[in-house]
């Protein structure tokens, strides 16, 4: 008598349950299909931060820390200004 054992899957396996198509396909391929992206993706920073080339990121980061200390020292100067 042989038994045959069943292998099984670790992680989340290679079928949904609520789908009979397989999650993975047998060549290792994800069998999933991405239909629509909300609104927020197109607005979020953060993405826009982190898909950015180097380049353009460190210009950005430049520009913020430029107008940020120019936004301080303009309101520094008017409370001088007012002295």
């Amino acid at each position: 008598m042989t038994n045959k054992t069943e292998v099984k899957e670790v992680g989340f396996g290679t079928k949904t349950s609520s789908q009979k198509s397989r999650l993975i396909n047998k060549d290792g391929s994800f069998n999933i299909e991405r239909i629509e992206q909300s609104g927020w993706s197109y607005t979020s920073v953060y993405h826009a931060l982190i898909t950015m080339p180097w380049i353009r990121f460190n210009f950005v980061i430049l520009n913020y820390f430029i107008i940020t200390n120019l936004i301080f020292a303009s309101h520094i100067t008017a409370l001088e200004l007012k002295d």
